[in-house]
């Protein structure tokens, strides 16, 4: 079941990338390729699937000044309002992944999502001054669905319970682009209600006389857990200098945890904040499409309450994203 949803969303994938080969940038729309991988901690995540962009944007390194009747240089107007949506197919690998605490997933999951970018007003300066800034103004919605299995009282008689997962996200990127520097301040906001299964419990046989029980089965006795979170992050990817192929990325996130199957995150239950700090490395290439690679160590640390997990934990990120928004976190 696994490889042929990994299959599909490769297929579809490979068939944005036939179409993007074949796209001419003056269309107004075009398909791209949508690819993110990432492996954490020994687990690992793909996601995949196609951009639309409606109403093709110049990316910043493509608007060049044209001269006119006077000594000041003018730049090419492109169009200041430019959507795009987006659908993917998400498949963990294994048990499932946590690769971030706003992204979690144990099951395959659709996601469906578009923004809206804005350009900002290009000042007739000359090129070395021209404001090329833009944002972008987003929703995302992701559902799955999973089985589960469980031994109710650690008997022998395994009972069964089918649950949809749900999370949106809205997400807002400023893309400060000057001659002289590039940074992005974004912020997102994601609530989510995942169902994942109960933690596994070794079973002990009845002890033998002179001989201690022994661990028979490890098992799940529980139905799944289902909590509703609420996560805040805010990034800041940022070029060290002007003409860098290398992005800084720092990135901070708390999540508000509430109660099982609850519906609100602010029960109480528990709270959760994680930095990460990207070092992320892009190709560059013509088009609409960036391809990024990227490295982050991050650190967990539990801030009220109890998860069930370790209070501070540490470890390390890697990505491949393959996106229209070289910037997007």
């Amino acid at each position: 079941m696994c490889s042929r949803r990994l299959s599909s969303a490769l297929g579809m994938a490979l068939v944005a990338v036939c179409a993007t080969a074949h796209a001419d940038d003056s269309a107004a729309l075009a398909l791209s390729p949508r690819l993110t991988a990432t492996v954490t901690n020994g687990k690992e995540a793909i996601e995949a699937g196609i951009e639309l962009t409606i109403g093709q944007p110049k990316h910043d390194d493509g608007a060049q000044p044209t001269k006119t009747d006077g000594d000041t240089p003018a730049v090419e107007p492109v169009p200041r309002e430019v959507g795009r949506v987006f659908a993917t197919v998400t498949t963990p690998f294994g048990s499932g992944t946590v690769v971030r605490i706003d992204k979690n997933t144990s099951d395959w999951r659709l996601n469906f999502g578009g923004d809206l970018l804005v350009k900002a007003r290009r000042e007739p300066t000359g090129n070395d001054d021209a404001d090329l800034s833009w944002a972008r103004y987003g929703l995302a919605l992701s559902v799955g669905h999973a089985e589960f299995g469980y031994f109710p009282g650690a008997g022998f008689d395994q009972s069964t319970e089918s649950h949809w997962s749900l999370s949106g996200t809205a997400h807002a990127i400023w893309v400060h682009a000057r001659h002289n520097e590039k940074w992005a301040p974004q912020l997102a906001l994601t609530y989510d209600r995942t169902y994942a299964a109960s933690g596994a419990v070794g079973v002990v046989g009845p002890a033998l006389p002179g001989v201690a029980g022994l661990v028979t089965r490890t098992i799940s006795i529980a139905p799944p857990d289902a909590t509703p979170a609420l996560v805040a992050r805010f990034s800041l990817p940022f070029a060290l200098w002007p003409s860098s192929q290398v992005l800084l990325g720092p990135s901070v996130s708390h999540a508000f945890s509430g109660r099982d199957r609850g519906l609100s995150p602010f029960t109480g239950d528990s709270g959760r904040i994680e930095g990460e700090l990207w070092v992320y490395y892009f190709p560059k290439q013509k088009g609409l499409t960036n391809v990024r690679l990227g490295i982050s160590p991050f650190v967990s640390v539990l801030t009220y309450g109890d998860d069930g997990k370790d209070r501070t934990s540490f470890g390390a990120l890697a990505e491949l994203r393959i996106t229209t928004e070289l910037y997007e976190y």
